[in-house]
């Protein structure tokens, strides 16, 4: 196919257009009308007050649809995120859809336009002159939205959503403040059968583990697909560098580092707030998760209320040395949370999330540790046109190889 650019195509819909920062006060008002509804609560993300703000987190090239209504006021948003991420231990640019909102009274030709529109860009994916040669696209749905899966992963005539994987987004809320007899979970590194119980060595990081890190994380993202664009040289402008400059307060301290007995790191996370560009607001909570939060209070823990934000720490950067067995990582990963349950700068967090995959098997270590947690299923998706299904142009899916999904800009 010849090059094509994205604003000759979305010139074909009247009712689909790309936003601009003229846009943002009504796309606010839009999104704080759009909850998210669960069994146990009503929520939503307030992007006030600039809503392109996150979107500079998340890359550093992105393009927000708007789907205009009959009376030009919007009835539904979109976004692709583009940038390079490893797919088979090669860098490719991949383009992420996410943030897709719509209005259930979203005037029905938009609702039609986007649709076509979608397939359209689909299909185009690597001729898109502005995706600067995108090879995939991919999306997360939860796997209790059953509307967006009988939207848009049921349907096949105008593009594929092929599964490539799931995963869990876990939300700590917190450990019960009263004692039972439970054990903790597994013991860290055996070297041989018979040998004693050892603690990892857990600490923040400091400028000079940059190099051993930066050749830690670029391994561990390297052999993922969605893996991130990571490398050993500081020098050069990478997705951590991005990270560092875009970020609020995030830094190399960021870090926590869990190493051996000779100082090779074993294992990182990097916990980060993000309340600046996004934050969730809580309009809604069930009388359970409201008792819930009075008994967490006893342990220190801030009240959630409804209609207040919630703090979340996110735990990015989550990796594991290559080889390390599951008891080994869950061992890992418990030590890990309980330095970071012990600083201080992070206490006034009402919750703690990360994504744990099949691969990984994180949660299930946690429940004998009496913490609290509510999971949220997901499945990721290559989105492709019926034609490159039909050709076989697959990302790896889960099976073949490990995959990533980073938890701080999905």
């Amino acid at each position: 196919m010849d090059p094509i650019s994205l604003h000759t195509i979305i010139g074909d819909y009247s009712h689909i257009r790309v936003a601009t920062p003229d846009d943002n006060e009504a796309i606010l008002d839009f999104c704080s009308s759009i909850a998210m509804n669960t069994n146990s609560m009503s929520l939503r993300y307030d992007r006030s007050p600039d809503y392109f703000a996150f979107l500079k987190e998340q890359c550093a090239k992105s393009f927000v649809f708007v789907f205009m209504n009959k009376d030009d006021s919007i009835g539904g948003i979109c976004t692709l995120a583009l940038k390079k991420q490893y797919v088979s231990g090669e860098l490719t640019q991949l383009a992420y859809l996410c943030d897709l909102r719509t209005s259930p009274k979203l005037y029905r030709l938009a609702r039609v336009q986007w649709r076509n529109c979608y397939a359209r860009v689909v299909a185009n994916c690597r001729n898109i002159i502005e995706f600067d040669q995108c090879q995939y696209f991919y999306s997360a749905v939860l796997a209790e939205n059953s509307v967006a899966q009988s939207a848009l992963v049921q349907r096949r005539k105008h593009y594929v959503y092929r599964e490539i994987g799931t995963y869990k987004a876990v939300s700590i809320l917190g450990r019960l403040p009263f004692s039972f007899p439970l054990k903790k979970p597994g013991v860290w590194l055996q070297r041989r059968r018979h040998s004693s119980k050892q603690r990892p060595h857990i600490r923040r990081a400091t400028a000079e583990d940059v190099p051993a890190l930066r050749k830690f994380l670029a391994t561990s993202n390297k052999i993922k697909t969605l893996g991130e664009h990571i490398v050993p040289d500081s020098n050069t402008a990478d997705e951590l560098k991005r990270r560092f400059d875009t970020w609020e307060n995030f830094s190399i301290d960021s870090f926590i580092l869990a190493t051996d007995d000779a100082g090779s790191i074993v294992s990182c996370v990097a916990p980060w707030v993000q309340n600046q560009t996004r934050r969730m607001v809580i309009d809604g909570l069930s009388p359970f998760y409201k008792a819930l939060s009075s008994i967490l209070s006893l342990a220190g823990k801030p009240k959630v209320k409804n209609g207040g934000v919630v703090k979340a720490l996110n735990l990015t950067h989550l990796e594991f040395a290559p080889g390390i067995e599951r008891r080994q990582r869950q061992s890992l990963f418990f030590h890990m949370l309980e330095y970071i349950s012990k600083t201080k700068e992070y206490r006034d967090c009402h919750i703690t999330t990360f994504i744990d995959t099949p691969q990984l098997q994180l949660k299930s270590s946690l429940i004998s540790s009496k913490f609290i947690m509510q999971s949220t299923p997901g499945r990721l998706y290559q989105v492709m046109s019926p034609d490159d299904f039909s050709k076989g142009i697959n990302l790896p899916d889960q099976k073949t190889r490990p995959l990533t999904f980073e938890v701080g800009v999905a």
